[in-house]
């Protein structure tokens, strides 16, 4: 092909490509269509979405408000307190996750805060809806005193006498505590103002209370929510009369003497040596602690003379190296009350 019809050929090309563009050059009108043709499915698409979404938020709120009767009318909780449940559960922002008032406990210790600090709520109430909630503990510790089980063993400390008596839950109430006590305590009297202490793996915990009523050994006190850490567990102690044995490492004769107190971090003793200085090691026996004495229970532990009183009568002794399960033991011997060793009320351990 010669160069000129080469270009010609090019030149005719170009023109026509020019006239198709210009033939399909869309105008104002093809825009119009084009752009309706397109943005109003999507417009619609948009619209149901929403519409649709907001059709099962209603739906999601009413199912909401329908869980939240049900569980408040199996609770079967008097007028006044299912309106405070719906208080509490109004508190919750999302209306469609209001039934997790009385699911989950860290929603509902929630909506109790915010309520609580708008209006008063009695512990008594308190403790009886988490009772009926089954919002007893948390992280093992008790965050009140319904959840107490069917025979735990308590000491009461009446708030004019340091003098702890031993009791045991009976039957749940969600109106009271019930409490039997193990001896005839003349000076618990119905509005007697007491401190109660129980123990748990967690550690030992307390609440102020009063007493509604008694017959006989029969106790009624008041539920609190107020529960508190007591001590650390391994510095709760209480007086406690418990004959025991002691010895030195170097030599293999005990002596017999007496506690005076006793916990899970030491004890204090008679002294039944001769000569005995702060710092000395010791190793005590209390295989006579009240309770089960398990098979292979080593019931010996090392203890280390932390001060002498009383003219060099007693010895004040922290331990050393024990056996946990041991620890367990002297914890059941404190919360025992039949045994009749255990008199006294529980104090900080000496360090």
């Amino acid at each position: 092909m010669s160069p000129f019809m080469y270009v010609a050929l090019m030149d005719a090309q170009t023109l026509f490509l020019r006239e198709v563009s210009r033939a399909f050059r869309p105008g104002p009108h093809q825009l119009i269509v084009f752009g309706l043709a397109v943005g109003v499915p999507l417009l619609l698409l948009i619209a149901y979405s929403a519409v649709r979404a907001l059709r099962q938020r209603r739906i999601d709120r009413t199912e909401s408000e329908a869980r939240l009767e049900r569980g408040i009318t199996r609770m079967e909780l008097p007028p006044h307190l299912q309106a405070l449940m719906y208080r509490l559960a109004a508190t919750v922002p999302d209306p469609r996750k209001r039934h997790h008032v009385i699911e989950y406990k860290s929603v509902f210790n929630r909506a109790l805060a915010e309520t609580r600090s708008l209006e008063p709520i009695p512990d008594e109430t308190v403790s009886l809806l988490r009772l009926r909630l089954g919002f007893t503990t948390q992280g093992g510790a008790p965050l009140t005193s319904a959840g107490l089980p069917p025979g735990a063993e308590v000491l009461l400390v009446p708030t004019s006498n340091p003098h702890a008596v031993a009791a045991q839950v009976t039957t749940p109430d969600a109106g009271a505590l019930r409490l039997r006590l193990h001896t005839d305590e003349r000076d618990l009297r119905p509005a007697t103002p007491l401190r109660v202490l129980y123990r748990t793996a967690n550690g030992v915990f307390g609440f102020r209370t009063t007493i509604l009523n008694r017959e006989g050994k029969e106790l009624a006190v008041a539920h609190s929510s107020r529960v508190q850490r007591s001590q650390r567990r391994h510095y709760f102690r209480k007086q406690a009369r418990i004959p025991i044995q002691v010895g030195r490492r170097t030599h293999s004769a005990w002596r017999r003497t007496m506690t005076r107190d006793l916990g899970g971090g030491g004890l204090s003793f008679q002294n039944p040596f001769v000569s005995v200085e702060p710092g000395e090691l010791l190793v005590v026996n209390l295989e006579n602690l009240p309770g089960d004495n398990r098979p292979g229970l080593s019931p010996t532990a090392l203890v280390v003379v932390l001060r002498i009183s009383d003219n060099g009568t007693v010895l004040h002794a922290a331990f050393r190296r024990i056996d946990e399960a041991l620890r367990d033991r002297i914890y059941q011997a404190l919360f025992m009350g039949d045994s009749g060793q255990s008199t006294g009320a529980p104090h900080q351990a000496t360090r």
